[in-house]
């Protein structure tokens, strides 16, 4: 968190809007497979896990933003460290205006490539022009051998 790890800068920060709409990079999701031992137990932990009052306390703990609306009235902020703003009613506001979205599992394999690539360009040095090229190259292979392109 931005308070603990500078906090000589408090009253330096201010949160501002990102350009056309909110967005999040981020989530979660549960799941249970089908040869899960007990379901009714693994639905009771879930429900009780992702319960408003366990994502605040998540919150409050290790500052994980809640995915639940209901959690955002269980939250306050009383610092000064962002100029008078306060952060958890500026995201929840802007949480709840975040659209749906579907990530394609085609997305998440060749999103890999570029932050390999993104990667060699900053630890390695790699001209940025060949890590851009190399990096359509192989996902035009990823998805040409899964036949999602031609």
């Amino acid at each position: 968190m931005l308070e603990e790890s500078a906090p000589d800068t408090a009253g330096a920060w201010r949160l501002a809007s990102q350009p056309v709409r909110p967005g999040n990079n981020g989530g979660s999701f549960a799941a249970l497979p089908h040869t899960c031992k007990d379901p009714e137990a693994a639905i009771a932990f879930l429900t009780w896990i992702t319960s408003p009052a366990n994502q605040a306390a998540a919150y409050e703990d290790v500052q994980l933003f809640p995915s639940t609306p209901a959690s955002f009235d269980q939250l306050d902020y009383s610092g000064e460290f962002y100029g008078g703003q306060d952060p958890l009613e500026f995201f929840s506001t802007a949480a709840e205006s975040v659209p749906t979205s579907f990530i394609s599992t085609w997305e998440t394999v060749i999103s890999g490539t570029f932050t390999l690539e993104i990667t060699n360009v900053e630890t390695s040095g790699k001209d940025p022009e060949a890590a851009w090229e190399d990096a359509l190259t192989q996902a035009e292979k990823v998805l040409t051998k899964r036949g999602v392109e031609s």
